[in-house]
């Protein structure tokens, strides 16, 4: 990823309306930033896995996640793509009362957090973490 002031996003196109096995997900994200230290790596990959699976569970049809890495300060942008108009809602879920964890846990964990409309319809629901070694503490209710 390039600049601290505008990165260019590495890109992992989804060309199927079945989710990809997340391990490959978490492996390509691994590589890509495989300098970070093992908690702001672990803290990314949770983040990117919980906007995948929320994507694909409650989206349309997620066509792309993207990383974005700014490296003064040093923080990381994780965005999910996908066609549904819904907006993602914290702690609720339409699929059973055992789930609706994931956003709760990225607010949680990730600097900031929210939801961008796409042009033509859909939207992008992003996470940044902070990866800055010193006084790291992710910060809720940002979004």
């Amino acid at each position: 990823m390039s600049s601290e002031n505008d990165p260019e996003p590495l890109v992992l196109g989804l060309t199927t309306e079945q989710m990809p096995p997340l391990v490959q997900v978490r492996q390509w994200t691994a590589t890509a930033l495989a300098d970070l230290d093992e908690d702001h790596l672990q803290t990314v990959l949770l983040i990117s896995t919980e906007l995948l699976t929320n994507a694909y569970e409650h989206g349309s049809s997620p066509y792309g996640v993207r990383l974005r890495r700014g490296r003064v300060p040093c923080r990381v942008r994780i965005e999910v793509d996908d066609t549904s108009p819904e907006q993602p809602v914290v702690g609720r879920s339409r699929i059973a009362d055992t789930r609706g964890r994931g956003l709760i846990m990225v607010d949680k964990l990730s600097w900031k957090w929210g939801v961008s409309p796409l042009p033509g319809g859909g939207k992008t629901v992003w996470a940044t973490v902070s990866c800055d070694q010193e006084g790291w503490t992710p910060c809720a209710g940002n979004g």
